[in-house]
């Protein structure tokens, strides 16, 4: 009978240690806009997904991914860390970024949209974003793509 009390209480004690996945960790996200603040390329580009999107264009090279990723930092591109929100994204959210038919298969199950994808949604340089996040390999969210907000 003790074991078996023992054994629940493990298993609760065990679900209440389960962590919340990268993408969804302010604290991750917090991470991940001051590590692109920082301007740290290398480590931005093996945090991206290829292929990419950027505003409703794919890019399936990982040297254009560069070229872009370059090109932000250059420019002075910056996210705001004071006010950001995350929110769970689903395939059906490609018309936030484009209404193509590009961006539906890219966020098709097929596709490259990950299984628990969430935006990053951002005030930076350039405007809001909505910057898809998704874990594939690593203790800080992938990043999928980034679309600046139609107002």
């Amino acid at each position: 009978m003790k074991i078996r009390y023992l054994a629940a209480a493990a298993v609760v004690l065990l679900g209440a240690c389960a962590t919340v996945p990268p993408a969804r960790s302010d604290r991750k996200a917090e991470e991940l806009i001051d590590r692109i603040n920082a301007g740290q390329i290398e480590w931005v580009l093996e945090q991206s997904h290829v292929p990419f999107f950027f505003d409703g264009e794919l890019l399936v090279r990982s040297a254009d991914v560069e070229l872009l990723w370059q090109g932000l930092r250059e420019s002075g591109f910056m996210i705001r860390p004071e006010k950001f929100a995350l929110e769970p994204a689903s395939p059906g959210d490609y018309r936030r970024v484009a209404d193509s038919f590009d961006m539906q298969t890219y966020f098709s199950q097929d596709g490259a949209f990950p299984p628990d994808a969430t935006w990053l949604v951002a005030d930076s340089t350039i405007g809001e974003l909505l910057i898809l996040l998704g874990d594939r390999s690593s203790r800080l969210p992938v990043i999928f793509g980034i679309a600046r907000v139609e107002r």
